[in-house]
């Protein structure tokens, strides 16, 4: 079946921003290939359910290359002549899936998506069920280690786990919640003054969330994203593990008084889709919100540097719930002058945390162009980042670089429209 390979249209550049795993895009076996398969397609189905087509894609290229190692493989006697036919009509309509993808036929998605589903299940007669439903374990440190259940990764020691992938690398969201957060304080928490937090993570039926069960997101296994009222202060903190499994030690002084959120990142191993469980912090004072609250805005000021905001690409100039745009954000010195020297961390020249009021969705947004794994380049000043807001709504922004060795925080209101 090599005349296979001449419709492998796999689009690369697409995928230069995607976090994958990169055997993924290289798979080496059968068992392999039908894993990808499986993952893909259960994030392409989530993505056409949540009406998201430009992000298809990026999921359906993954086939590609799983099928052209198909393509090559034996098959059962007698299905030879079936599965040659079936792998080309494969080819054809992963292209054609693409295709409609990216000019945002979402009406045309479905059917063709569900003609693929047939032909792969077409292609699996030609293969024994356990090659067609093997479940592959791997590192989620390093995961180009594959393995079976109860293997452990020769670098670093740690059990293999089923391997997963989010169905989307921009804004994904479990259909229901697997942790949940409790935070506990020896003494009361005081605006002005540093509290330290227990923070307690346990799964929904009471087990311990541990860091070698979760993912490392830009060298985080577990971070804390807390904001005051009304959006107003925030703290984005790393966790440090306690002694007790599952429990967290976070120190930070709140500005305010008043309630406090306090939300926990994290992405379990099981699922491969980021969570934030949350919990309520009362703290006492004198020192309330600030009565006017900031207009809305995509330009803001920190230590005599300005962040400026805008939307780019083919949408438009407004922010859109429901959409996949771009977001540039562009840094200036007091003279008006570009900023070239900006300081990676987290694996990452800028952040952007985002959220809602009276709401724990969040977006996280990291810019383009793959992480930075080198602490002596420096970037700037335009960062691109790709968004999708899954609801309308004022959103309050917190962009966080780092320049001179000092990270600095800068607030944005924004509005996003229907």
């Amino acid at each position: 079946m090599t005349r296979l390979l001449a419709l492998f249209l796999l689009t690369t550049p697409l995928l230069a921003d995607v976090e994958v795993p990169p055997r993924m895009l290289a798979p080496a076996t059968a068992e392999e290939s039908w894993n990808i398969i499986r993952l893909a397609t259960a994030s392409v189905e989530r993505l056409i359910e949540e009406k998201r087509p430009l992000e298809v894609t990026s999921q359906i290229s993954l086939l590609s290359p799983a099928l052209r190692v198909l393509a090559r493989q034996p098959v059962k006697a007698g299905t030879e002549a079936l599965i040659e036919r079936q792998s080309v009509q494969a080819f054809q309509l992963v292209n054609l899936i693409a295709q409609n993808s990216l000019s945002e036929n979402i009406d045309a998605l479905p059917p063709a998506f569900k003609k693929l589903r047939t032909t792969l299940d077409d292609i699996a007669t030609g293969f024994e069920p356990a090659v067609v439903k093997a479940e592959l374990h791997h590192c989620l440190t390093h995961s180009e280690i594959l393995g079976k259940p109860g293997d452990k990764c020769p670098q670093c020691k740690q059990p293999l786990l089923p391997r997963r992938i989010p169905y989307s690398f921009i804004y994904a969201r479990p259909k229901e919640p697997t942790t949940q957060l409790t935070i506990t304080s020896k003494t009361p928490a005081e605006a002005g003054k540093e509290v330290t937090l227990t923070a307690k993570l346990q799964t929904l039926d009471g087990k311990p969330v541990v860091e070698n069960h979760l993912w490392p997101m830009h060298t985080q296994r577990v971070q804390f994203l807390i904001t005051g009222p009304r959006l107003e202060d925030f703290h984005h903190l790393p966790a440090k593990a306690a002694s007790t499994p599952g429990d967290y030690t976070i120190t930070f002084t709140p500005a305010l008084s008043g309630t406090y959120r306090v939300r926990a990142g994290l992405t379990p191993a099981g699922t491969g889709i980021p969570e934030y469980p949350a919990a309520d912090l009362s703290v006492a004072g004198n020192v309330p919100g600030i009565a006017n609250h900031a207009p809305p805005g995509m330009s803001s000021e920190v230590a005599g540097y300005h962040l400026k905001l805008g939307v780019i690409g083919s949408k438009g100039l407004l922010l859109r719930s429901g959409q996949l745009q771009g977001l540039q954000l562009t840094i200036k010195d007091a003279a008006g002058q570009p900023v070239t020297r900006l300081e990676p961390f987290l694996q990452a020249f800028a952040h952007l945390n985002a959220f809602y009021e009276g709401s724990d969705t969040l977006l996280q947004l990291h810019p383009t162009g793959g992480d930075i794994l080198r602490d002596d380049v420096r970037g700037g000043p335009d960062f691109t980042f790709k968004m999708f807001s899954p609801q309308p709504g004022p959103l309050r922004l917190y962009a966080l670089i780092r320049i001179d060795g000092k990270i600095l925080q800068a607030p944005f209101t924004l509005q996003v429209h229907p």
